[in-house]
């Protein structure tokens, strides 16, 4: 009898915990699903606000036939995106070594008259 209670409270608490991060899974997915909006909808607005200014500083209009979203300037030609290589899209990323000075517990560092001023 005492294994078949063991075994009752094992199975329930089980329930309760799977339960509980059911739940918990859903509201973080919740979540996930208002920061997408969120991220999508400030993207969007960033974007029409640089339309108005590309519209308003250079003097020209983003409506009409002239105007395309879907085109690049490559090359000194405006062609659709979809004709420029991939690769020319990569951006070239620098990494710059660190250099770390440490200094030892209770040790002075002297410095010159130069970096002082």
């Amino acid at each position: 009898m005492t294994f078949n209670k063991n075994l009752g409270k094992a199975m329930r608490d089980i329930r309760l915990e799977t339960d509980a991060l059911t739940k918990k899974l859903q509201t973080q997915n919740l979540q996930i699903d208002d920061m997408h909006k969120a991220i999508y909808d400030k993207h969007s607005r960033r974007f029409e606000k640089a339309m108005r200014q590309v519209s308003f500083l250079l003097n020209i209009s983003t409506e009409g036939v002239g105007f395309d979203v879907m085109k690049d300037v490559y090359q000194g030609e405006l062609i659709p995106l979809k004709d420029i290589l991939d690769e020319e899209f990569e951006v070239e990323v620098l990494i710059e070594e660190v250099v770390e000075n440490t200094i030892a517990e209770g040790e002075i560092v002297e410095k010159e008259a130069s970096e002082e001023a």
